[in-house]
Parts: C-alpha cells; sequence; structure tokens
C-alpha cells in the first residue's frame, strides 16, 4: 500500500495507470469508496489522452459494488472496427 501510495502522489500526473494502480490498493484494503474516486480521476485524465477507458469503467464499477479487482491493469482493451 505504501509503495502504491507513493507512486500515485509522485506520478499522478504523468500517467494514469499510477492512479489506478493505487486505486486497485485501496479496494484490496477495503477502502472502496476512495479507489472509486480514485478510479474516476484515472478515467478522466485517460479521457482526455483520448484513451479507451472501457476496461477502468469496469475497475470503477467493482469498487462501486465493494469488489477488490485484481489483474493486469495494462491490458489494452480490443479495437474498435
Amino acid at each position: 500500500m505504501r509503495l502504491a501510495s507513493r507512486l500515485h502522489y509522485d506520478y499522478h500526473d504523468l500517467d494514469p495507470h499510477y492512479t489506478e494502480v493505487y486505486a486497485a490498493a485501496l479496494a484490496a484494503n477495503g477502502r472502496f469508496l476512495h479507489a472509486y474516486r480514485r478510479q474516476q480521476r484515472a478515467i478522466t485524465s485517460a479521457k482526455e489522452l483520448g484513451w479507451n477507458t472501457a476496461l477502468m469503467e469496469e475497475r470503477r464499477a467493482a469498487y462501486g459494488a465493494k469488489k477488490a479487482w485484481t489483474g493486469d491493469l495494462f491490458r489494452v482493451p480490443p479495437g474498435q472496427p
């Protein structure tokens, strides 16, 4: 949790993935409301960069349902035809 927090605070302006890592760590520690809010920040930043946020939004929904999420945060969603 400490490392995820440090990454988020040191680098969150550079890449939304850092905020996602922090959100996942928060959820894994039962802090779902904070995880949801951080994930929303990551989504907002990612949209500003033109990213496909579909998988990010799935993770936000999990946190909203008070479920931790584990997996590959860097997996890219399939392309649109």
